[in-house]
């Protein structure tokens, strides 16, 4: 290969001539690095959604301080309690999940028709997979969350000594949390 490309330079001295081998392989690492790439961007897509979530499911939890210690006074067990939160943040796990394939998948064939003139196919592997990846980031980031609200004694929250309080107190502050 490398002889027959020095004939081809010395034949058409204006022209670059490289061997394939050599093109081929810059383009494989190129092709690699923005692989890596991605698989970075999709890690921390996956941890903003799951610090999202633990933000979503602690407001629940403290919204719904004085439910959750009227069921433990009741007798729910932790795992029905942690079982009914875990449930809600599955339930919208799974409803985020199947809008974002549709959404997603909607964009992939406007971009690839727009951009390569093809449409990508439909791969109805990747729902499953998508809907399992949004339930594991909903059980992830409801964890601490959800070890709250199992681990909340409710006689003070019946007694009404759990209070909301500014977490940064000002005039127009609307952000709260659940203080004893």
């Amino acid at each position: 290969i490398a002889s027959i490309s020095r004939q081809m330079k010395e034949q058409f001295p204006s022209v670059e001539v490289r061997p394939i081998r050599q093109v081929a392989e810059s383009e494989g690492r190129i092709l690699t690095r923005v692989g890596s790439l991605m698989w970075l961007v999709t890690a921390m897509a996956l941890l903003a959604a799951a610090l999202a979530v633990a933000a979503t499911a602690g407001t629940t939890v403290l919204e719904r301080t004085g439910e959750i210690g009227l069921m433990k006074a009741l007798g729910a067990p932790r795992l029905m309690v942690g079982a009914l939160f875990l449930g809600e943040q599955w339930l919208l796990a799974l409803l985020g999940g199947t809008v974002g394939y549709a959404v997603g998948l909607g964009l992939a064939r406007l971009l690839g028709e727009r951009v390569f003139g093809v449409s990508p196919e439909l791969r109805w592997i990747l729902l499953p997979v998508v809907l399992g990846l949004a339930a594991l980031v909903a059980t992830l980031g409801s964890l601490a969350p959800l070890r709250r609200a199992i681990r909340l004694d409710p006689a003070p929250v019946l007694r009404g000594e759990y209070k909301r309080v500014a977490l940064f107190p000002g005039k127009d502050s609307h952000v709260f949390a659940w203080a004893m």
